[in-house]
């Protein structure tokens, strides 16, 4: 019996993403959990996800944003890229690390995030901080008039609108 549990438990991992386990698992939850709180309107919405530096920039960009006579920098949803109410039901799929140092505390993943009114193509950079795994950056991809896809690195972005 004893065998047969352990060759059960053996197989159970060899089944597993190869991302499962660890800070990878971490961050992967963080990502679901984030766009699960988006979804439910849950109180204390995205603070928790992204870092300080990220919030500081959104921040100033806000700010700048009071004095503007146009609408702004932010016209979507900051982690959804919706312009009306986000839906009560997210996905995200396809889910790959494309960079990961645990050490230094850096992650980039990229993944799709499903829900009934469109799919959006992004990239989450992760920071480690105050030990936890938290959103650097967000790159947004958009399809260009030959239908590839194109990059907004949104950090950038929001530094390059400050500076104007």
């Amino acid at each position: 019996m004893k065998h047969r549990t352990l060759l059960l438990s053996i197989l159970a991992m060899m089944m597993m993403p190869a991302w499962a386990g660890g800070a990878k698992e971490e961050i992967a939850s963080k990502i679901t959990q984030l766009y699960d709180a988006i979804a439910k309107r849950a109180e204390g919405g995205t603070t928790q996800f992204a870092c300080k530096n990220w919030w500081k920039t959104v921040a100033e960009v806000e700010k700048k944003d009071e004095t503007a006579e146009e609408i702004g920098f932010f016209n979507d949803d900051l982690w959804t890229q919706m312009q009306d109410d986000n839906p009560d039901r997210f996905e995200v799929r396809d889910l790959k690390f494309v960079q990961f140092d645990e050490q230094k505390g850096t992650a980039l993943v990229d993944f799709r995030l499903w829900s009934e009114v469109q799919t959006v193509h992004q990239r989450f950079e992760f920071c480690r901080e105050d030990g936890s795994w938290r959103i650097h950056n967000i790159i947004r991809f958009f399809p260009d008039e030959n239908g590839n896809e194109e990059e907004n690195d949104m950090m950038k972005a929001m530094t390059e609108y400050i500076g104007e």
